[in-house]
């Protein structure tokens, strides 16, 4: 008796974007009016761009652990990955590297509220910090 096997193979792709400027402004200006947040769009314009240039796939790699996303968020700390994670956004770290940036959103809102607020990220504290983050928001409207 011959037994055929079958070997199916399920690609799994997550759909990734680099986004410009404006279609980041307006997402962001929809999630935090949404939200009701203090915090200006630009401030997370100036992160996204300073951490992963509007990549919402980028992927940093390091000894202890990554950075996932269009914000660059750490998978030690903040979501679940193959490394041991506290998980404090209670996110699976794939869901940060797709299109829909929604959860990426409150994930940085989570963080950004914390002790360290937007100083979390030192891309903000060295790059945004102090800068005219106004103009980031211009010509969007």
């Amino acid at each position: 008796m011959k037994t055929h096997f079958l070997i199916v193979l399920f690609v799994i792709s997550t759909s990734a974007k680099i986004f410009n400027r404006c279609e980041l402004y307006h997402i962001l200006k929809q999630d935090l009016v949404h939200h009701k947040l203090k915090y200006g769009v630009g401030k997370f314009i100036c992160l996204a761009w300073h951490e992963s240039h509007y990549d919402s796939s980028l992927i940093r790699k390091y000894k202890n652990g990554s950075d996932y996303g269009i914000f660059q968020i750490y998978n030690r700390i903040w979501c679940k990955g193959r490394l041991e994670s506290e998980n404090r956004c209670n996110i699976s770290c794939n869901n940060l590297i797709d299109d829909d940036i929604r959860d990426d959103i409150e994930c940085a809102l989570m963080i950004a509220s914390g002790m360290e607020g937007m100083r979390a990220w030192l891309e903000w504290w060295h790059s945004c910090r102090g800068t005219d983050l106004m103009r980031l928001e211009t010509g969007c409207d």
